[in-house]
């Protein structure tokens, strides 16, 4: 319905005889003179006239069509009404996914944080590793036999005297170890 049209409709409405209209079948009597009818009455304080009467007939004979036009408006209103409170819903979805989203990378954020935390605590037990075997580092001034026997020792101690973790650390075969740890008489639970 265009502004046009809404104009019309209202410019009948007002130029009709006031409303509530009412009737009364008991009391109500249809005067016909010529070709004029009275299908309306007002209060008794107005008199009707026969632009009233015209103005009325053109109000009524106009209502069959405004008023189905009327519904239509009001129906595609709330059509519209209902898609806006879609829309709106959609976006309080958007709303509430976004805050969702905002507090994930919270809780991401937070465990990145975390790990960042740990690989740092890592890092320093790494570095204090690294200190200890330089202060037990072994000595390279001594003979082949003296190297490889501190070397012999220092992985057995490494692995609680577990010779064939040791053999298998220095990529050497149990007999092997048996007989170099006789050889050098390292104790495994001792050393």
């Amino acid at each position: 319905m265009n502004e046009q049209r809404i104009k019309e409709l209202r410019e009948l409405c007002e130029a009709a005889t006031p409303g509530p209209w009412e009737h009364d079948w008991g009391n109500w009597d249809v005067e016909q003179v010529g070709t004029r009818a009275h299908v309306c009455q007002a209060d008794n304080s107005r008199e009707l006239n026969d632009v009233d009467a015209i103005r009325d007939l053109q109000f009524i004979a106009e209502s069959r069509t405004a008023i189905p036009e009327l519904l239509d408006e009001v129906e595609i209103l709330k059509a519209q009404n209902k898609e806006m409170k879609l829309i709106i819903g959609y976006n309080g979805g958007l709303i509430a996914s976004n805050k969702r989203l905002s507090e994930e990378n919270a809780k991401l954020c937070n465990c990145l944080e975390e790990k960042i935390k740990f690989i740092e605590e890592e890092l320093a037990d790494l570095r204090e590793e690294n200190e200890r075997l330089r202060e037990s580092s072994i000595d390279l001034s001594g003979t082949f036999d003296d190297i490889e026997r501190q070397v012999i020792e220092h992985v057995l101690r490494r692995n609680n005297g577990n010779k064939s973790a040791t053999a298998r650390d220095l990529k050497l075969g149990e007999r092997t170890i048996q007989r170099k740890t006789k050889r050098y008489f390292v104790d495994p639970f001792t050393a």
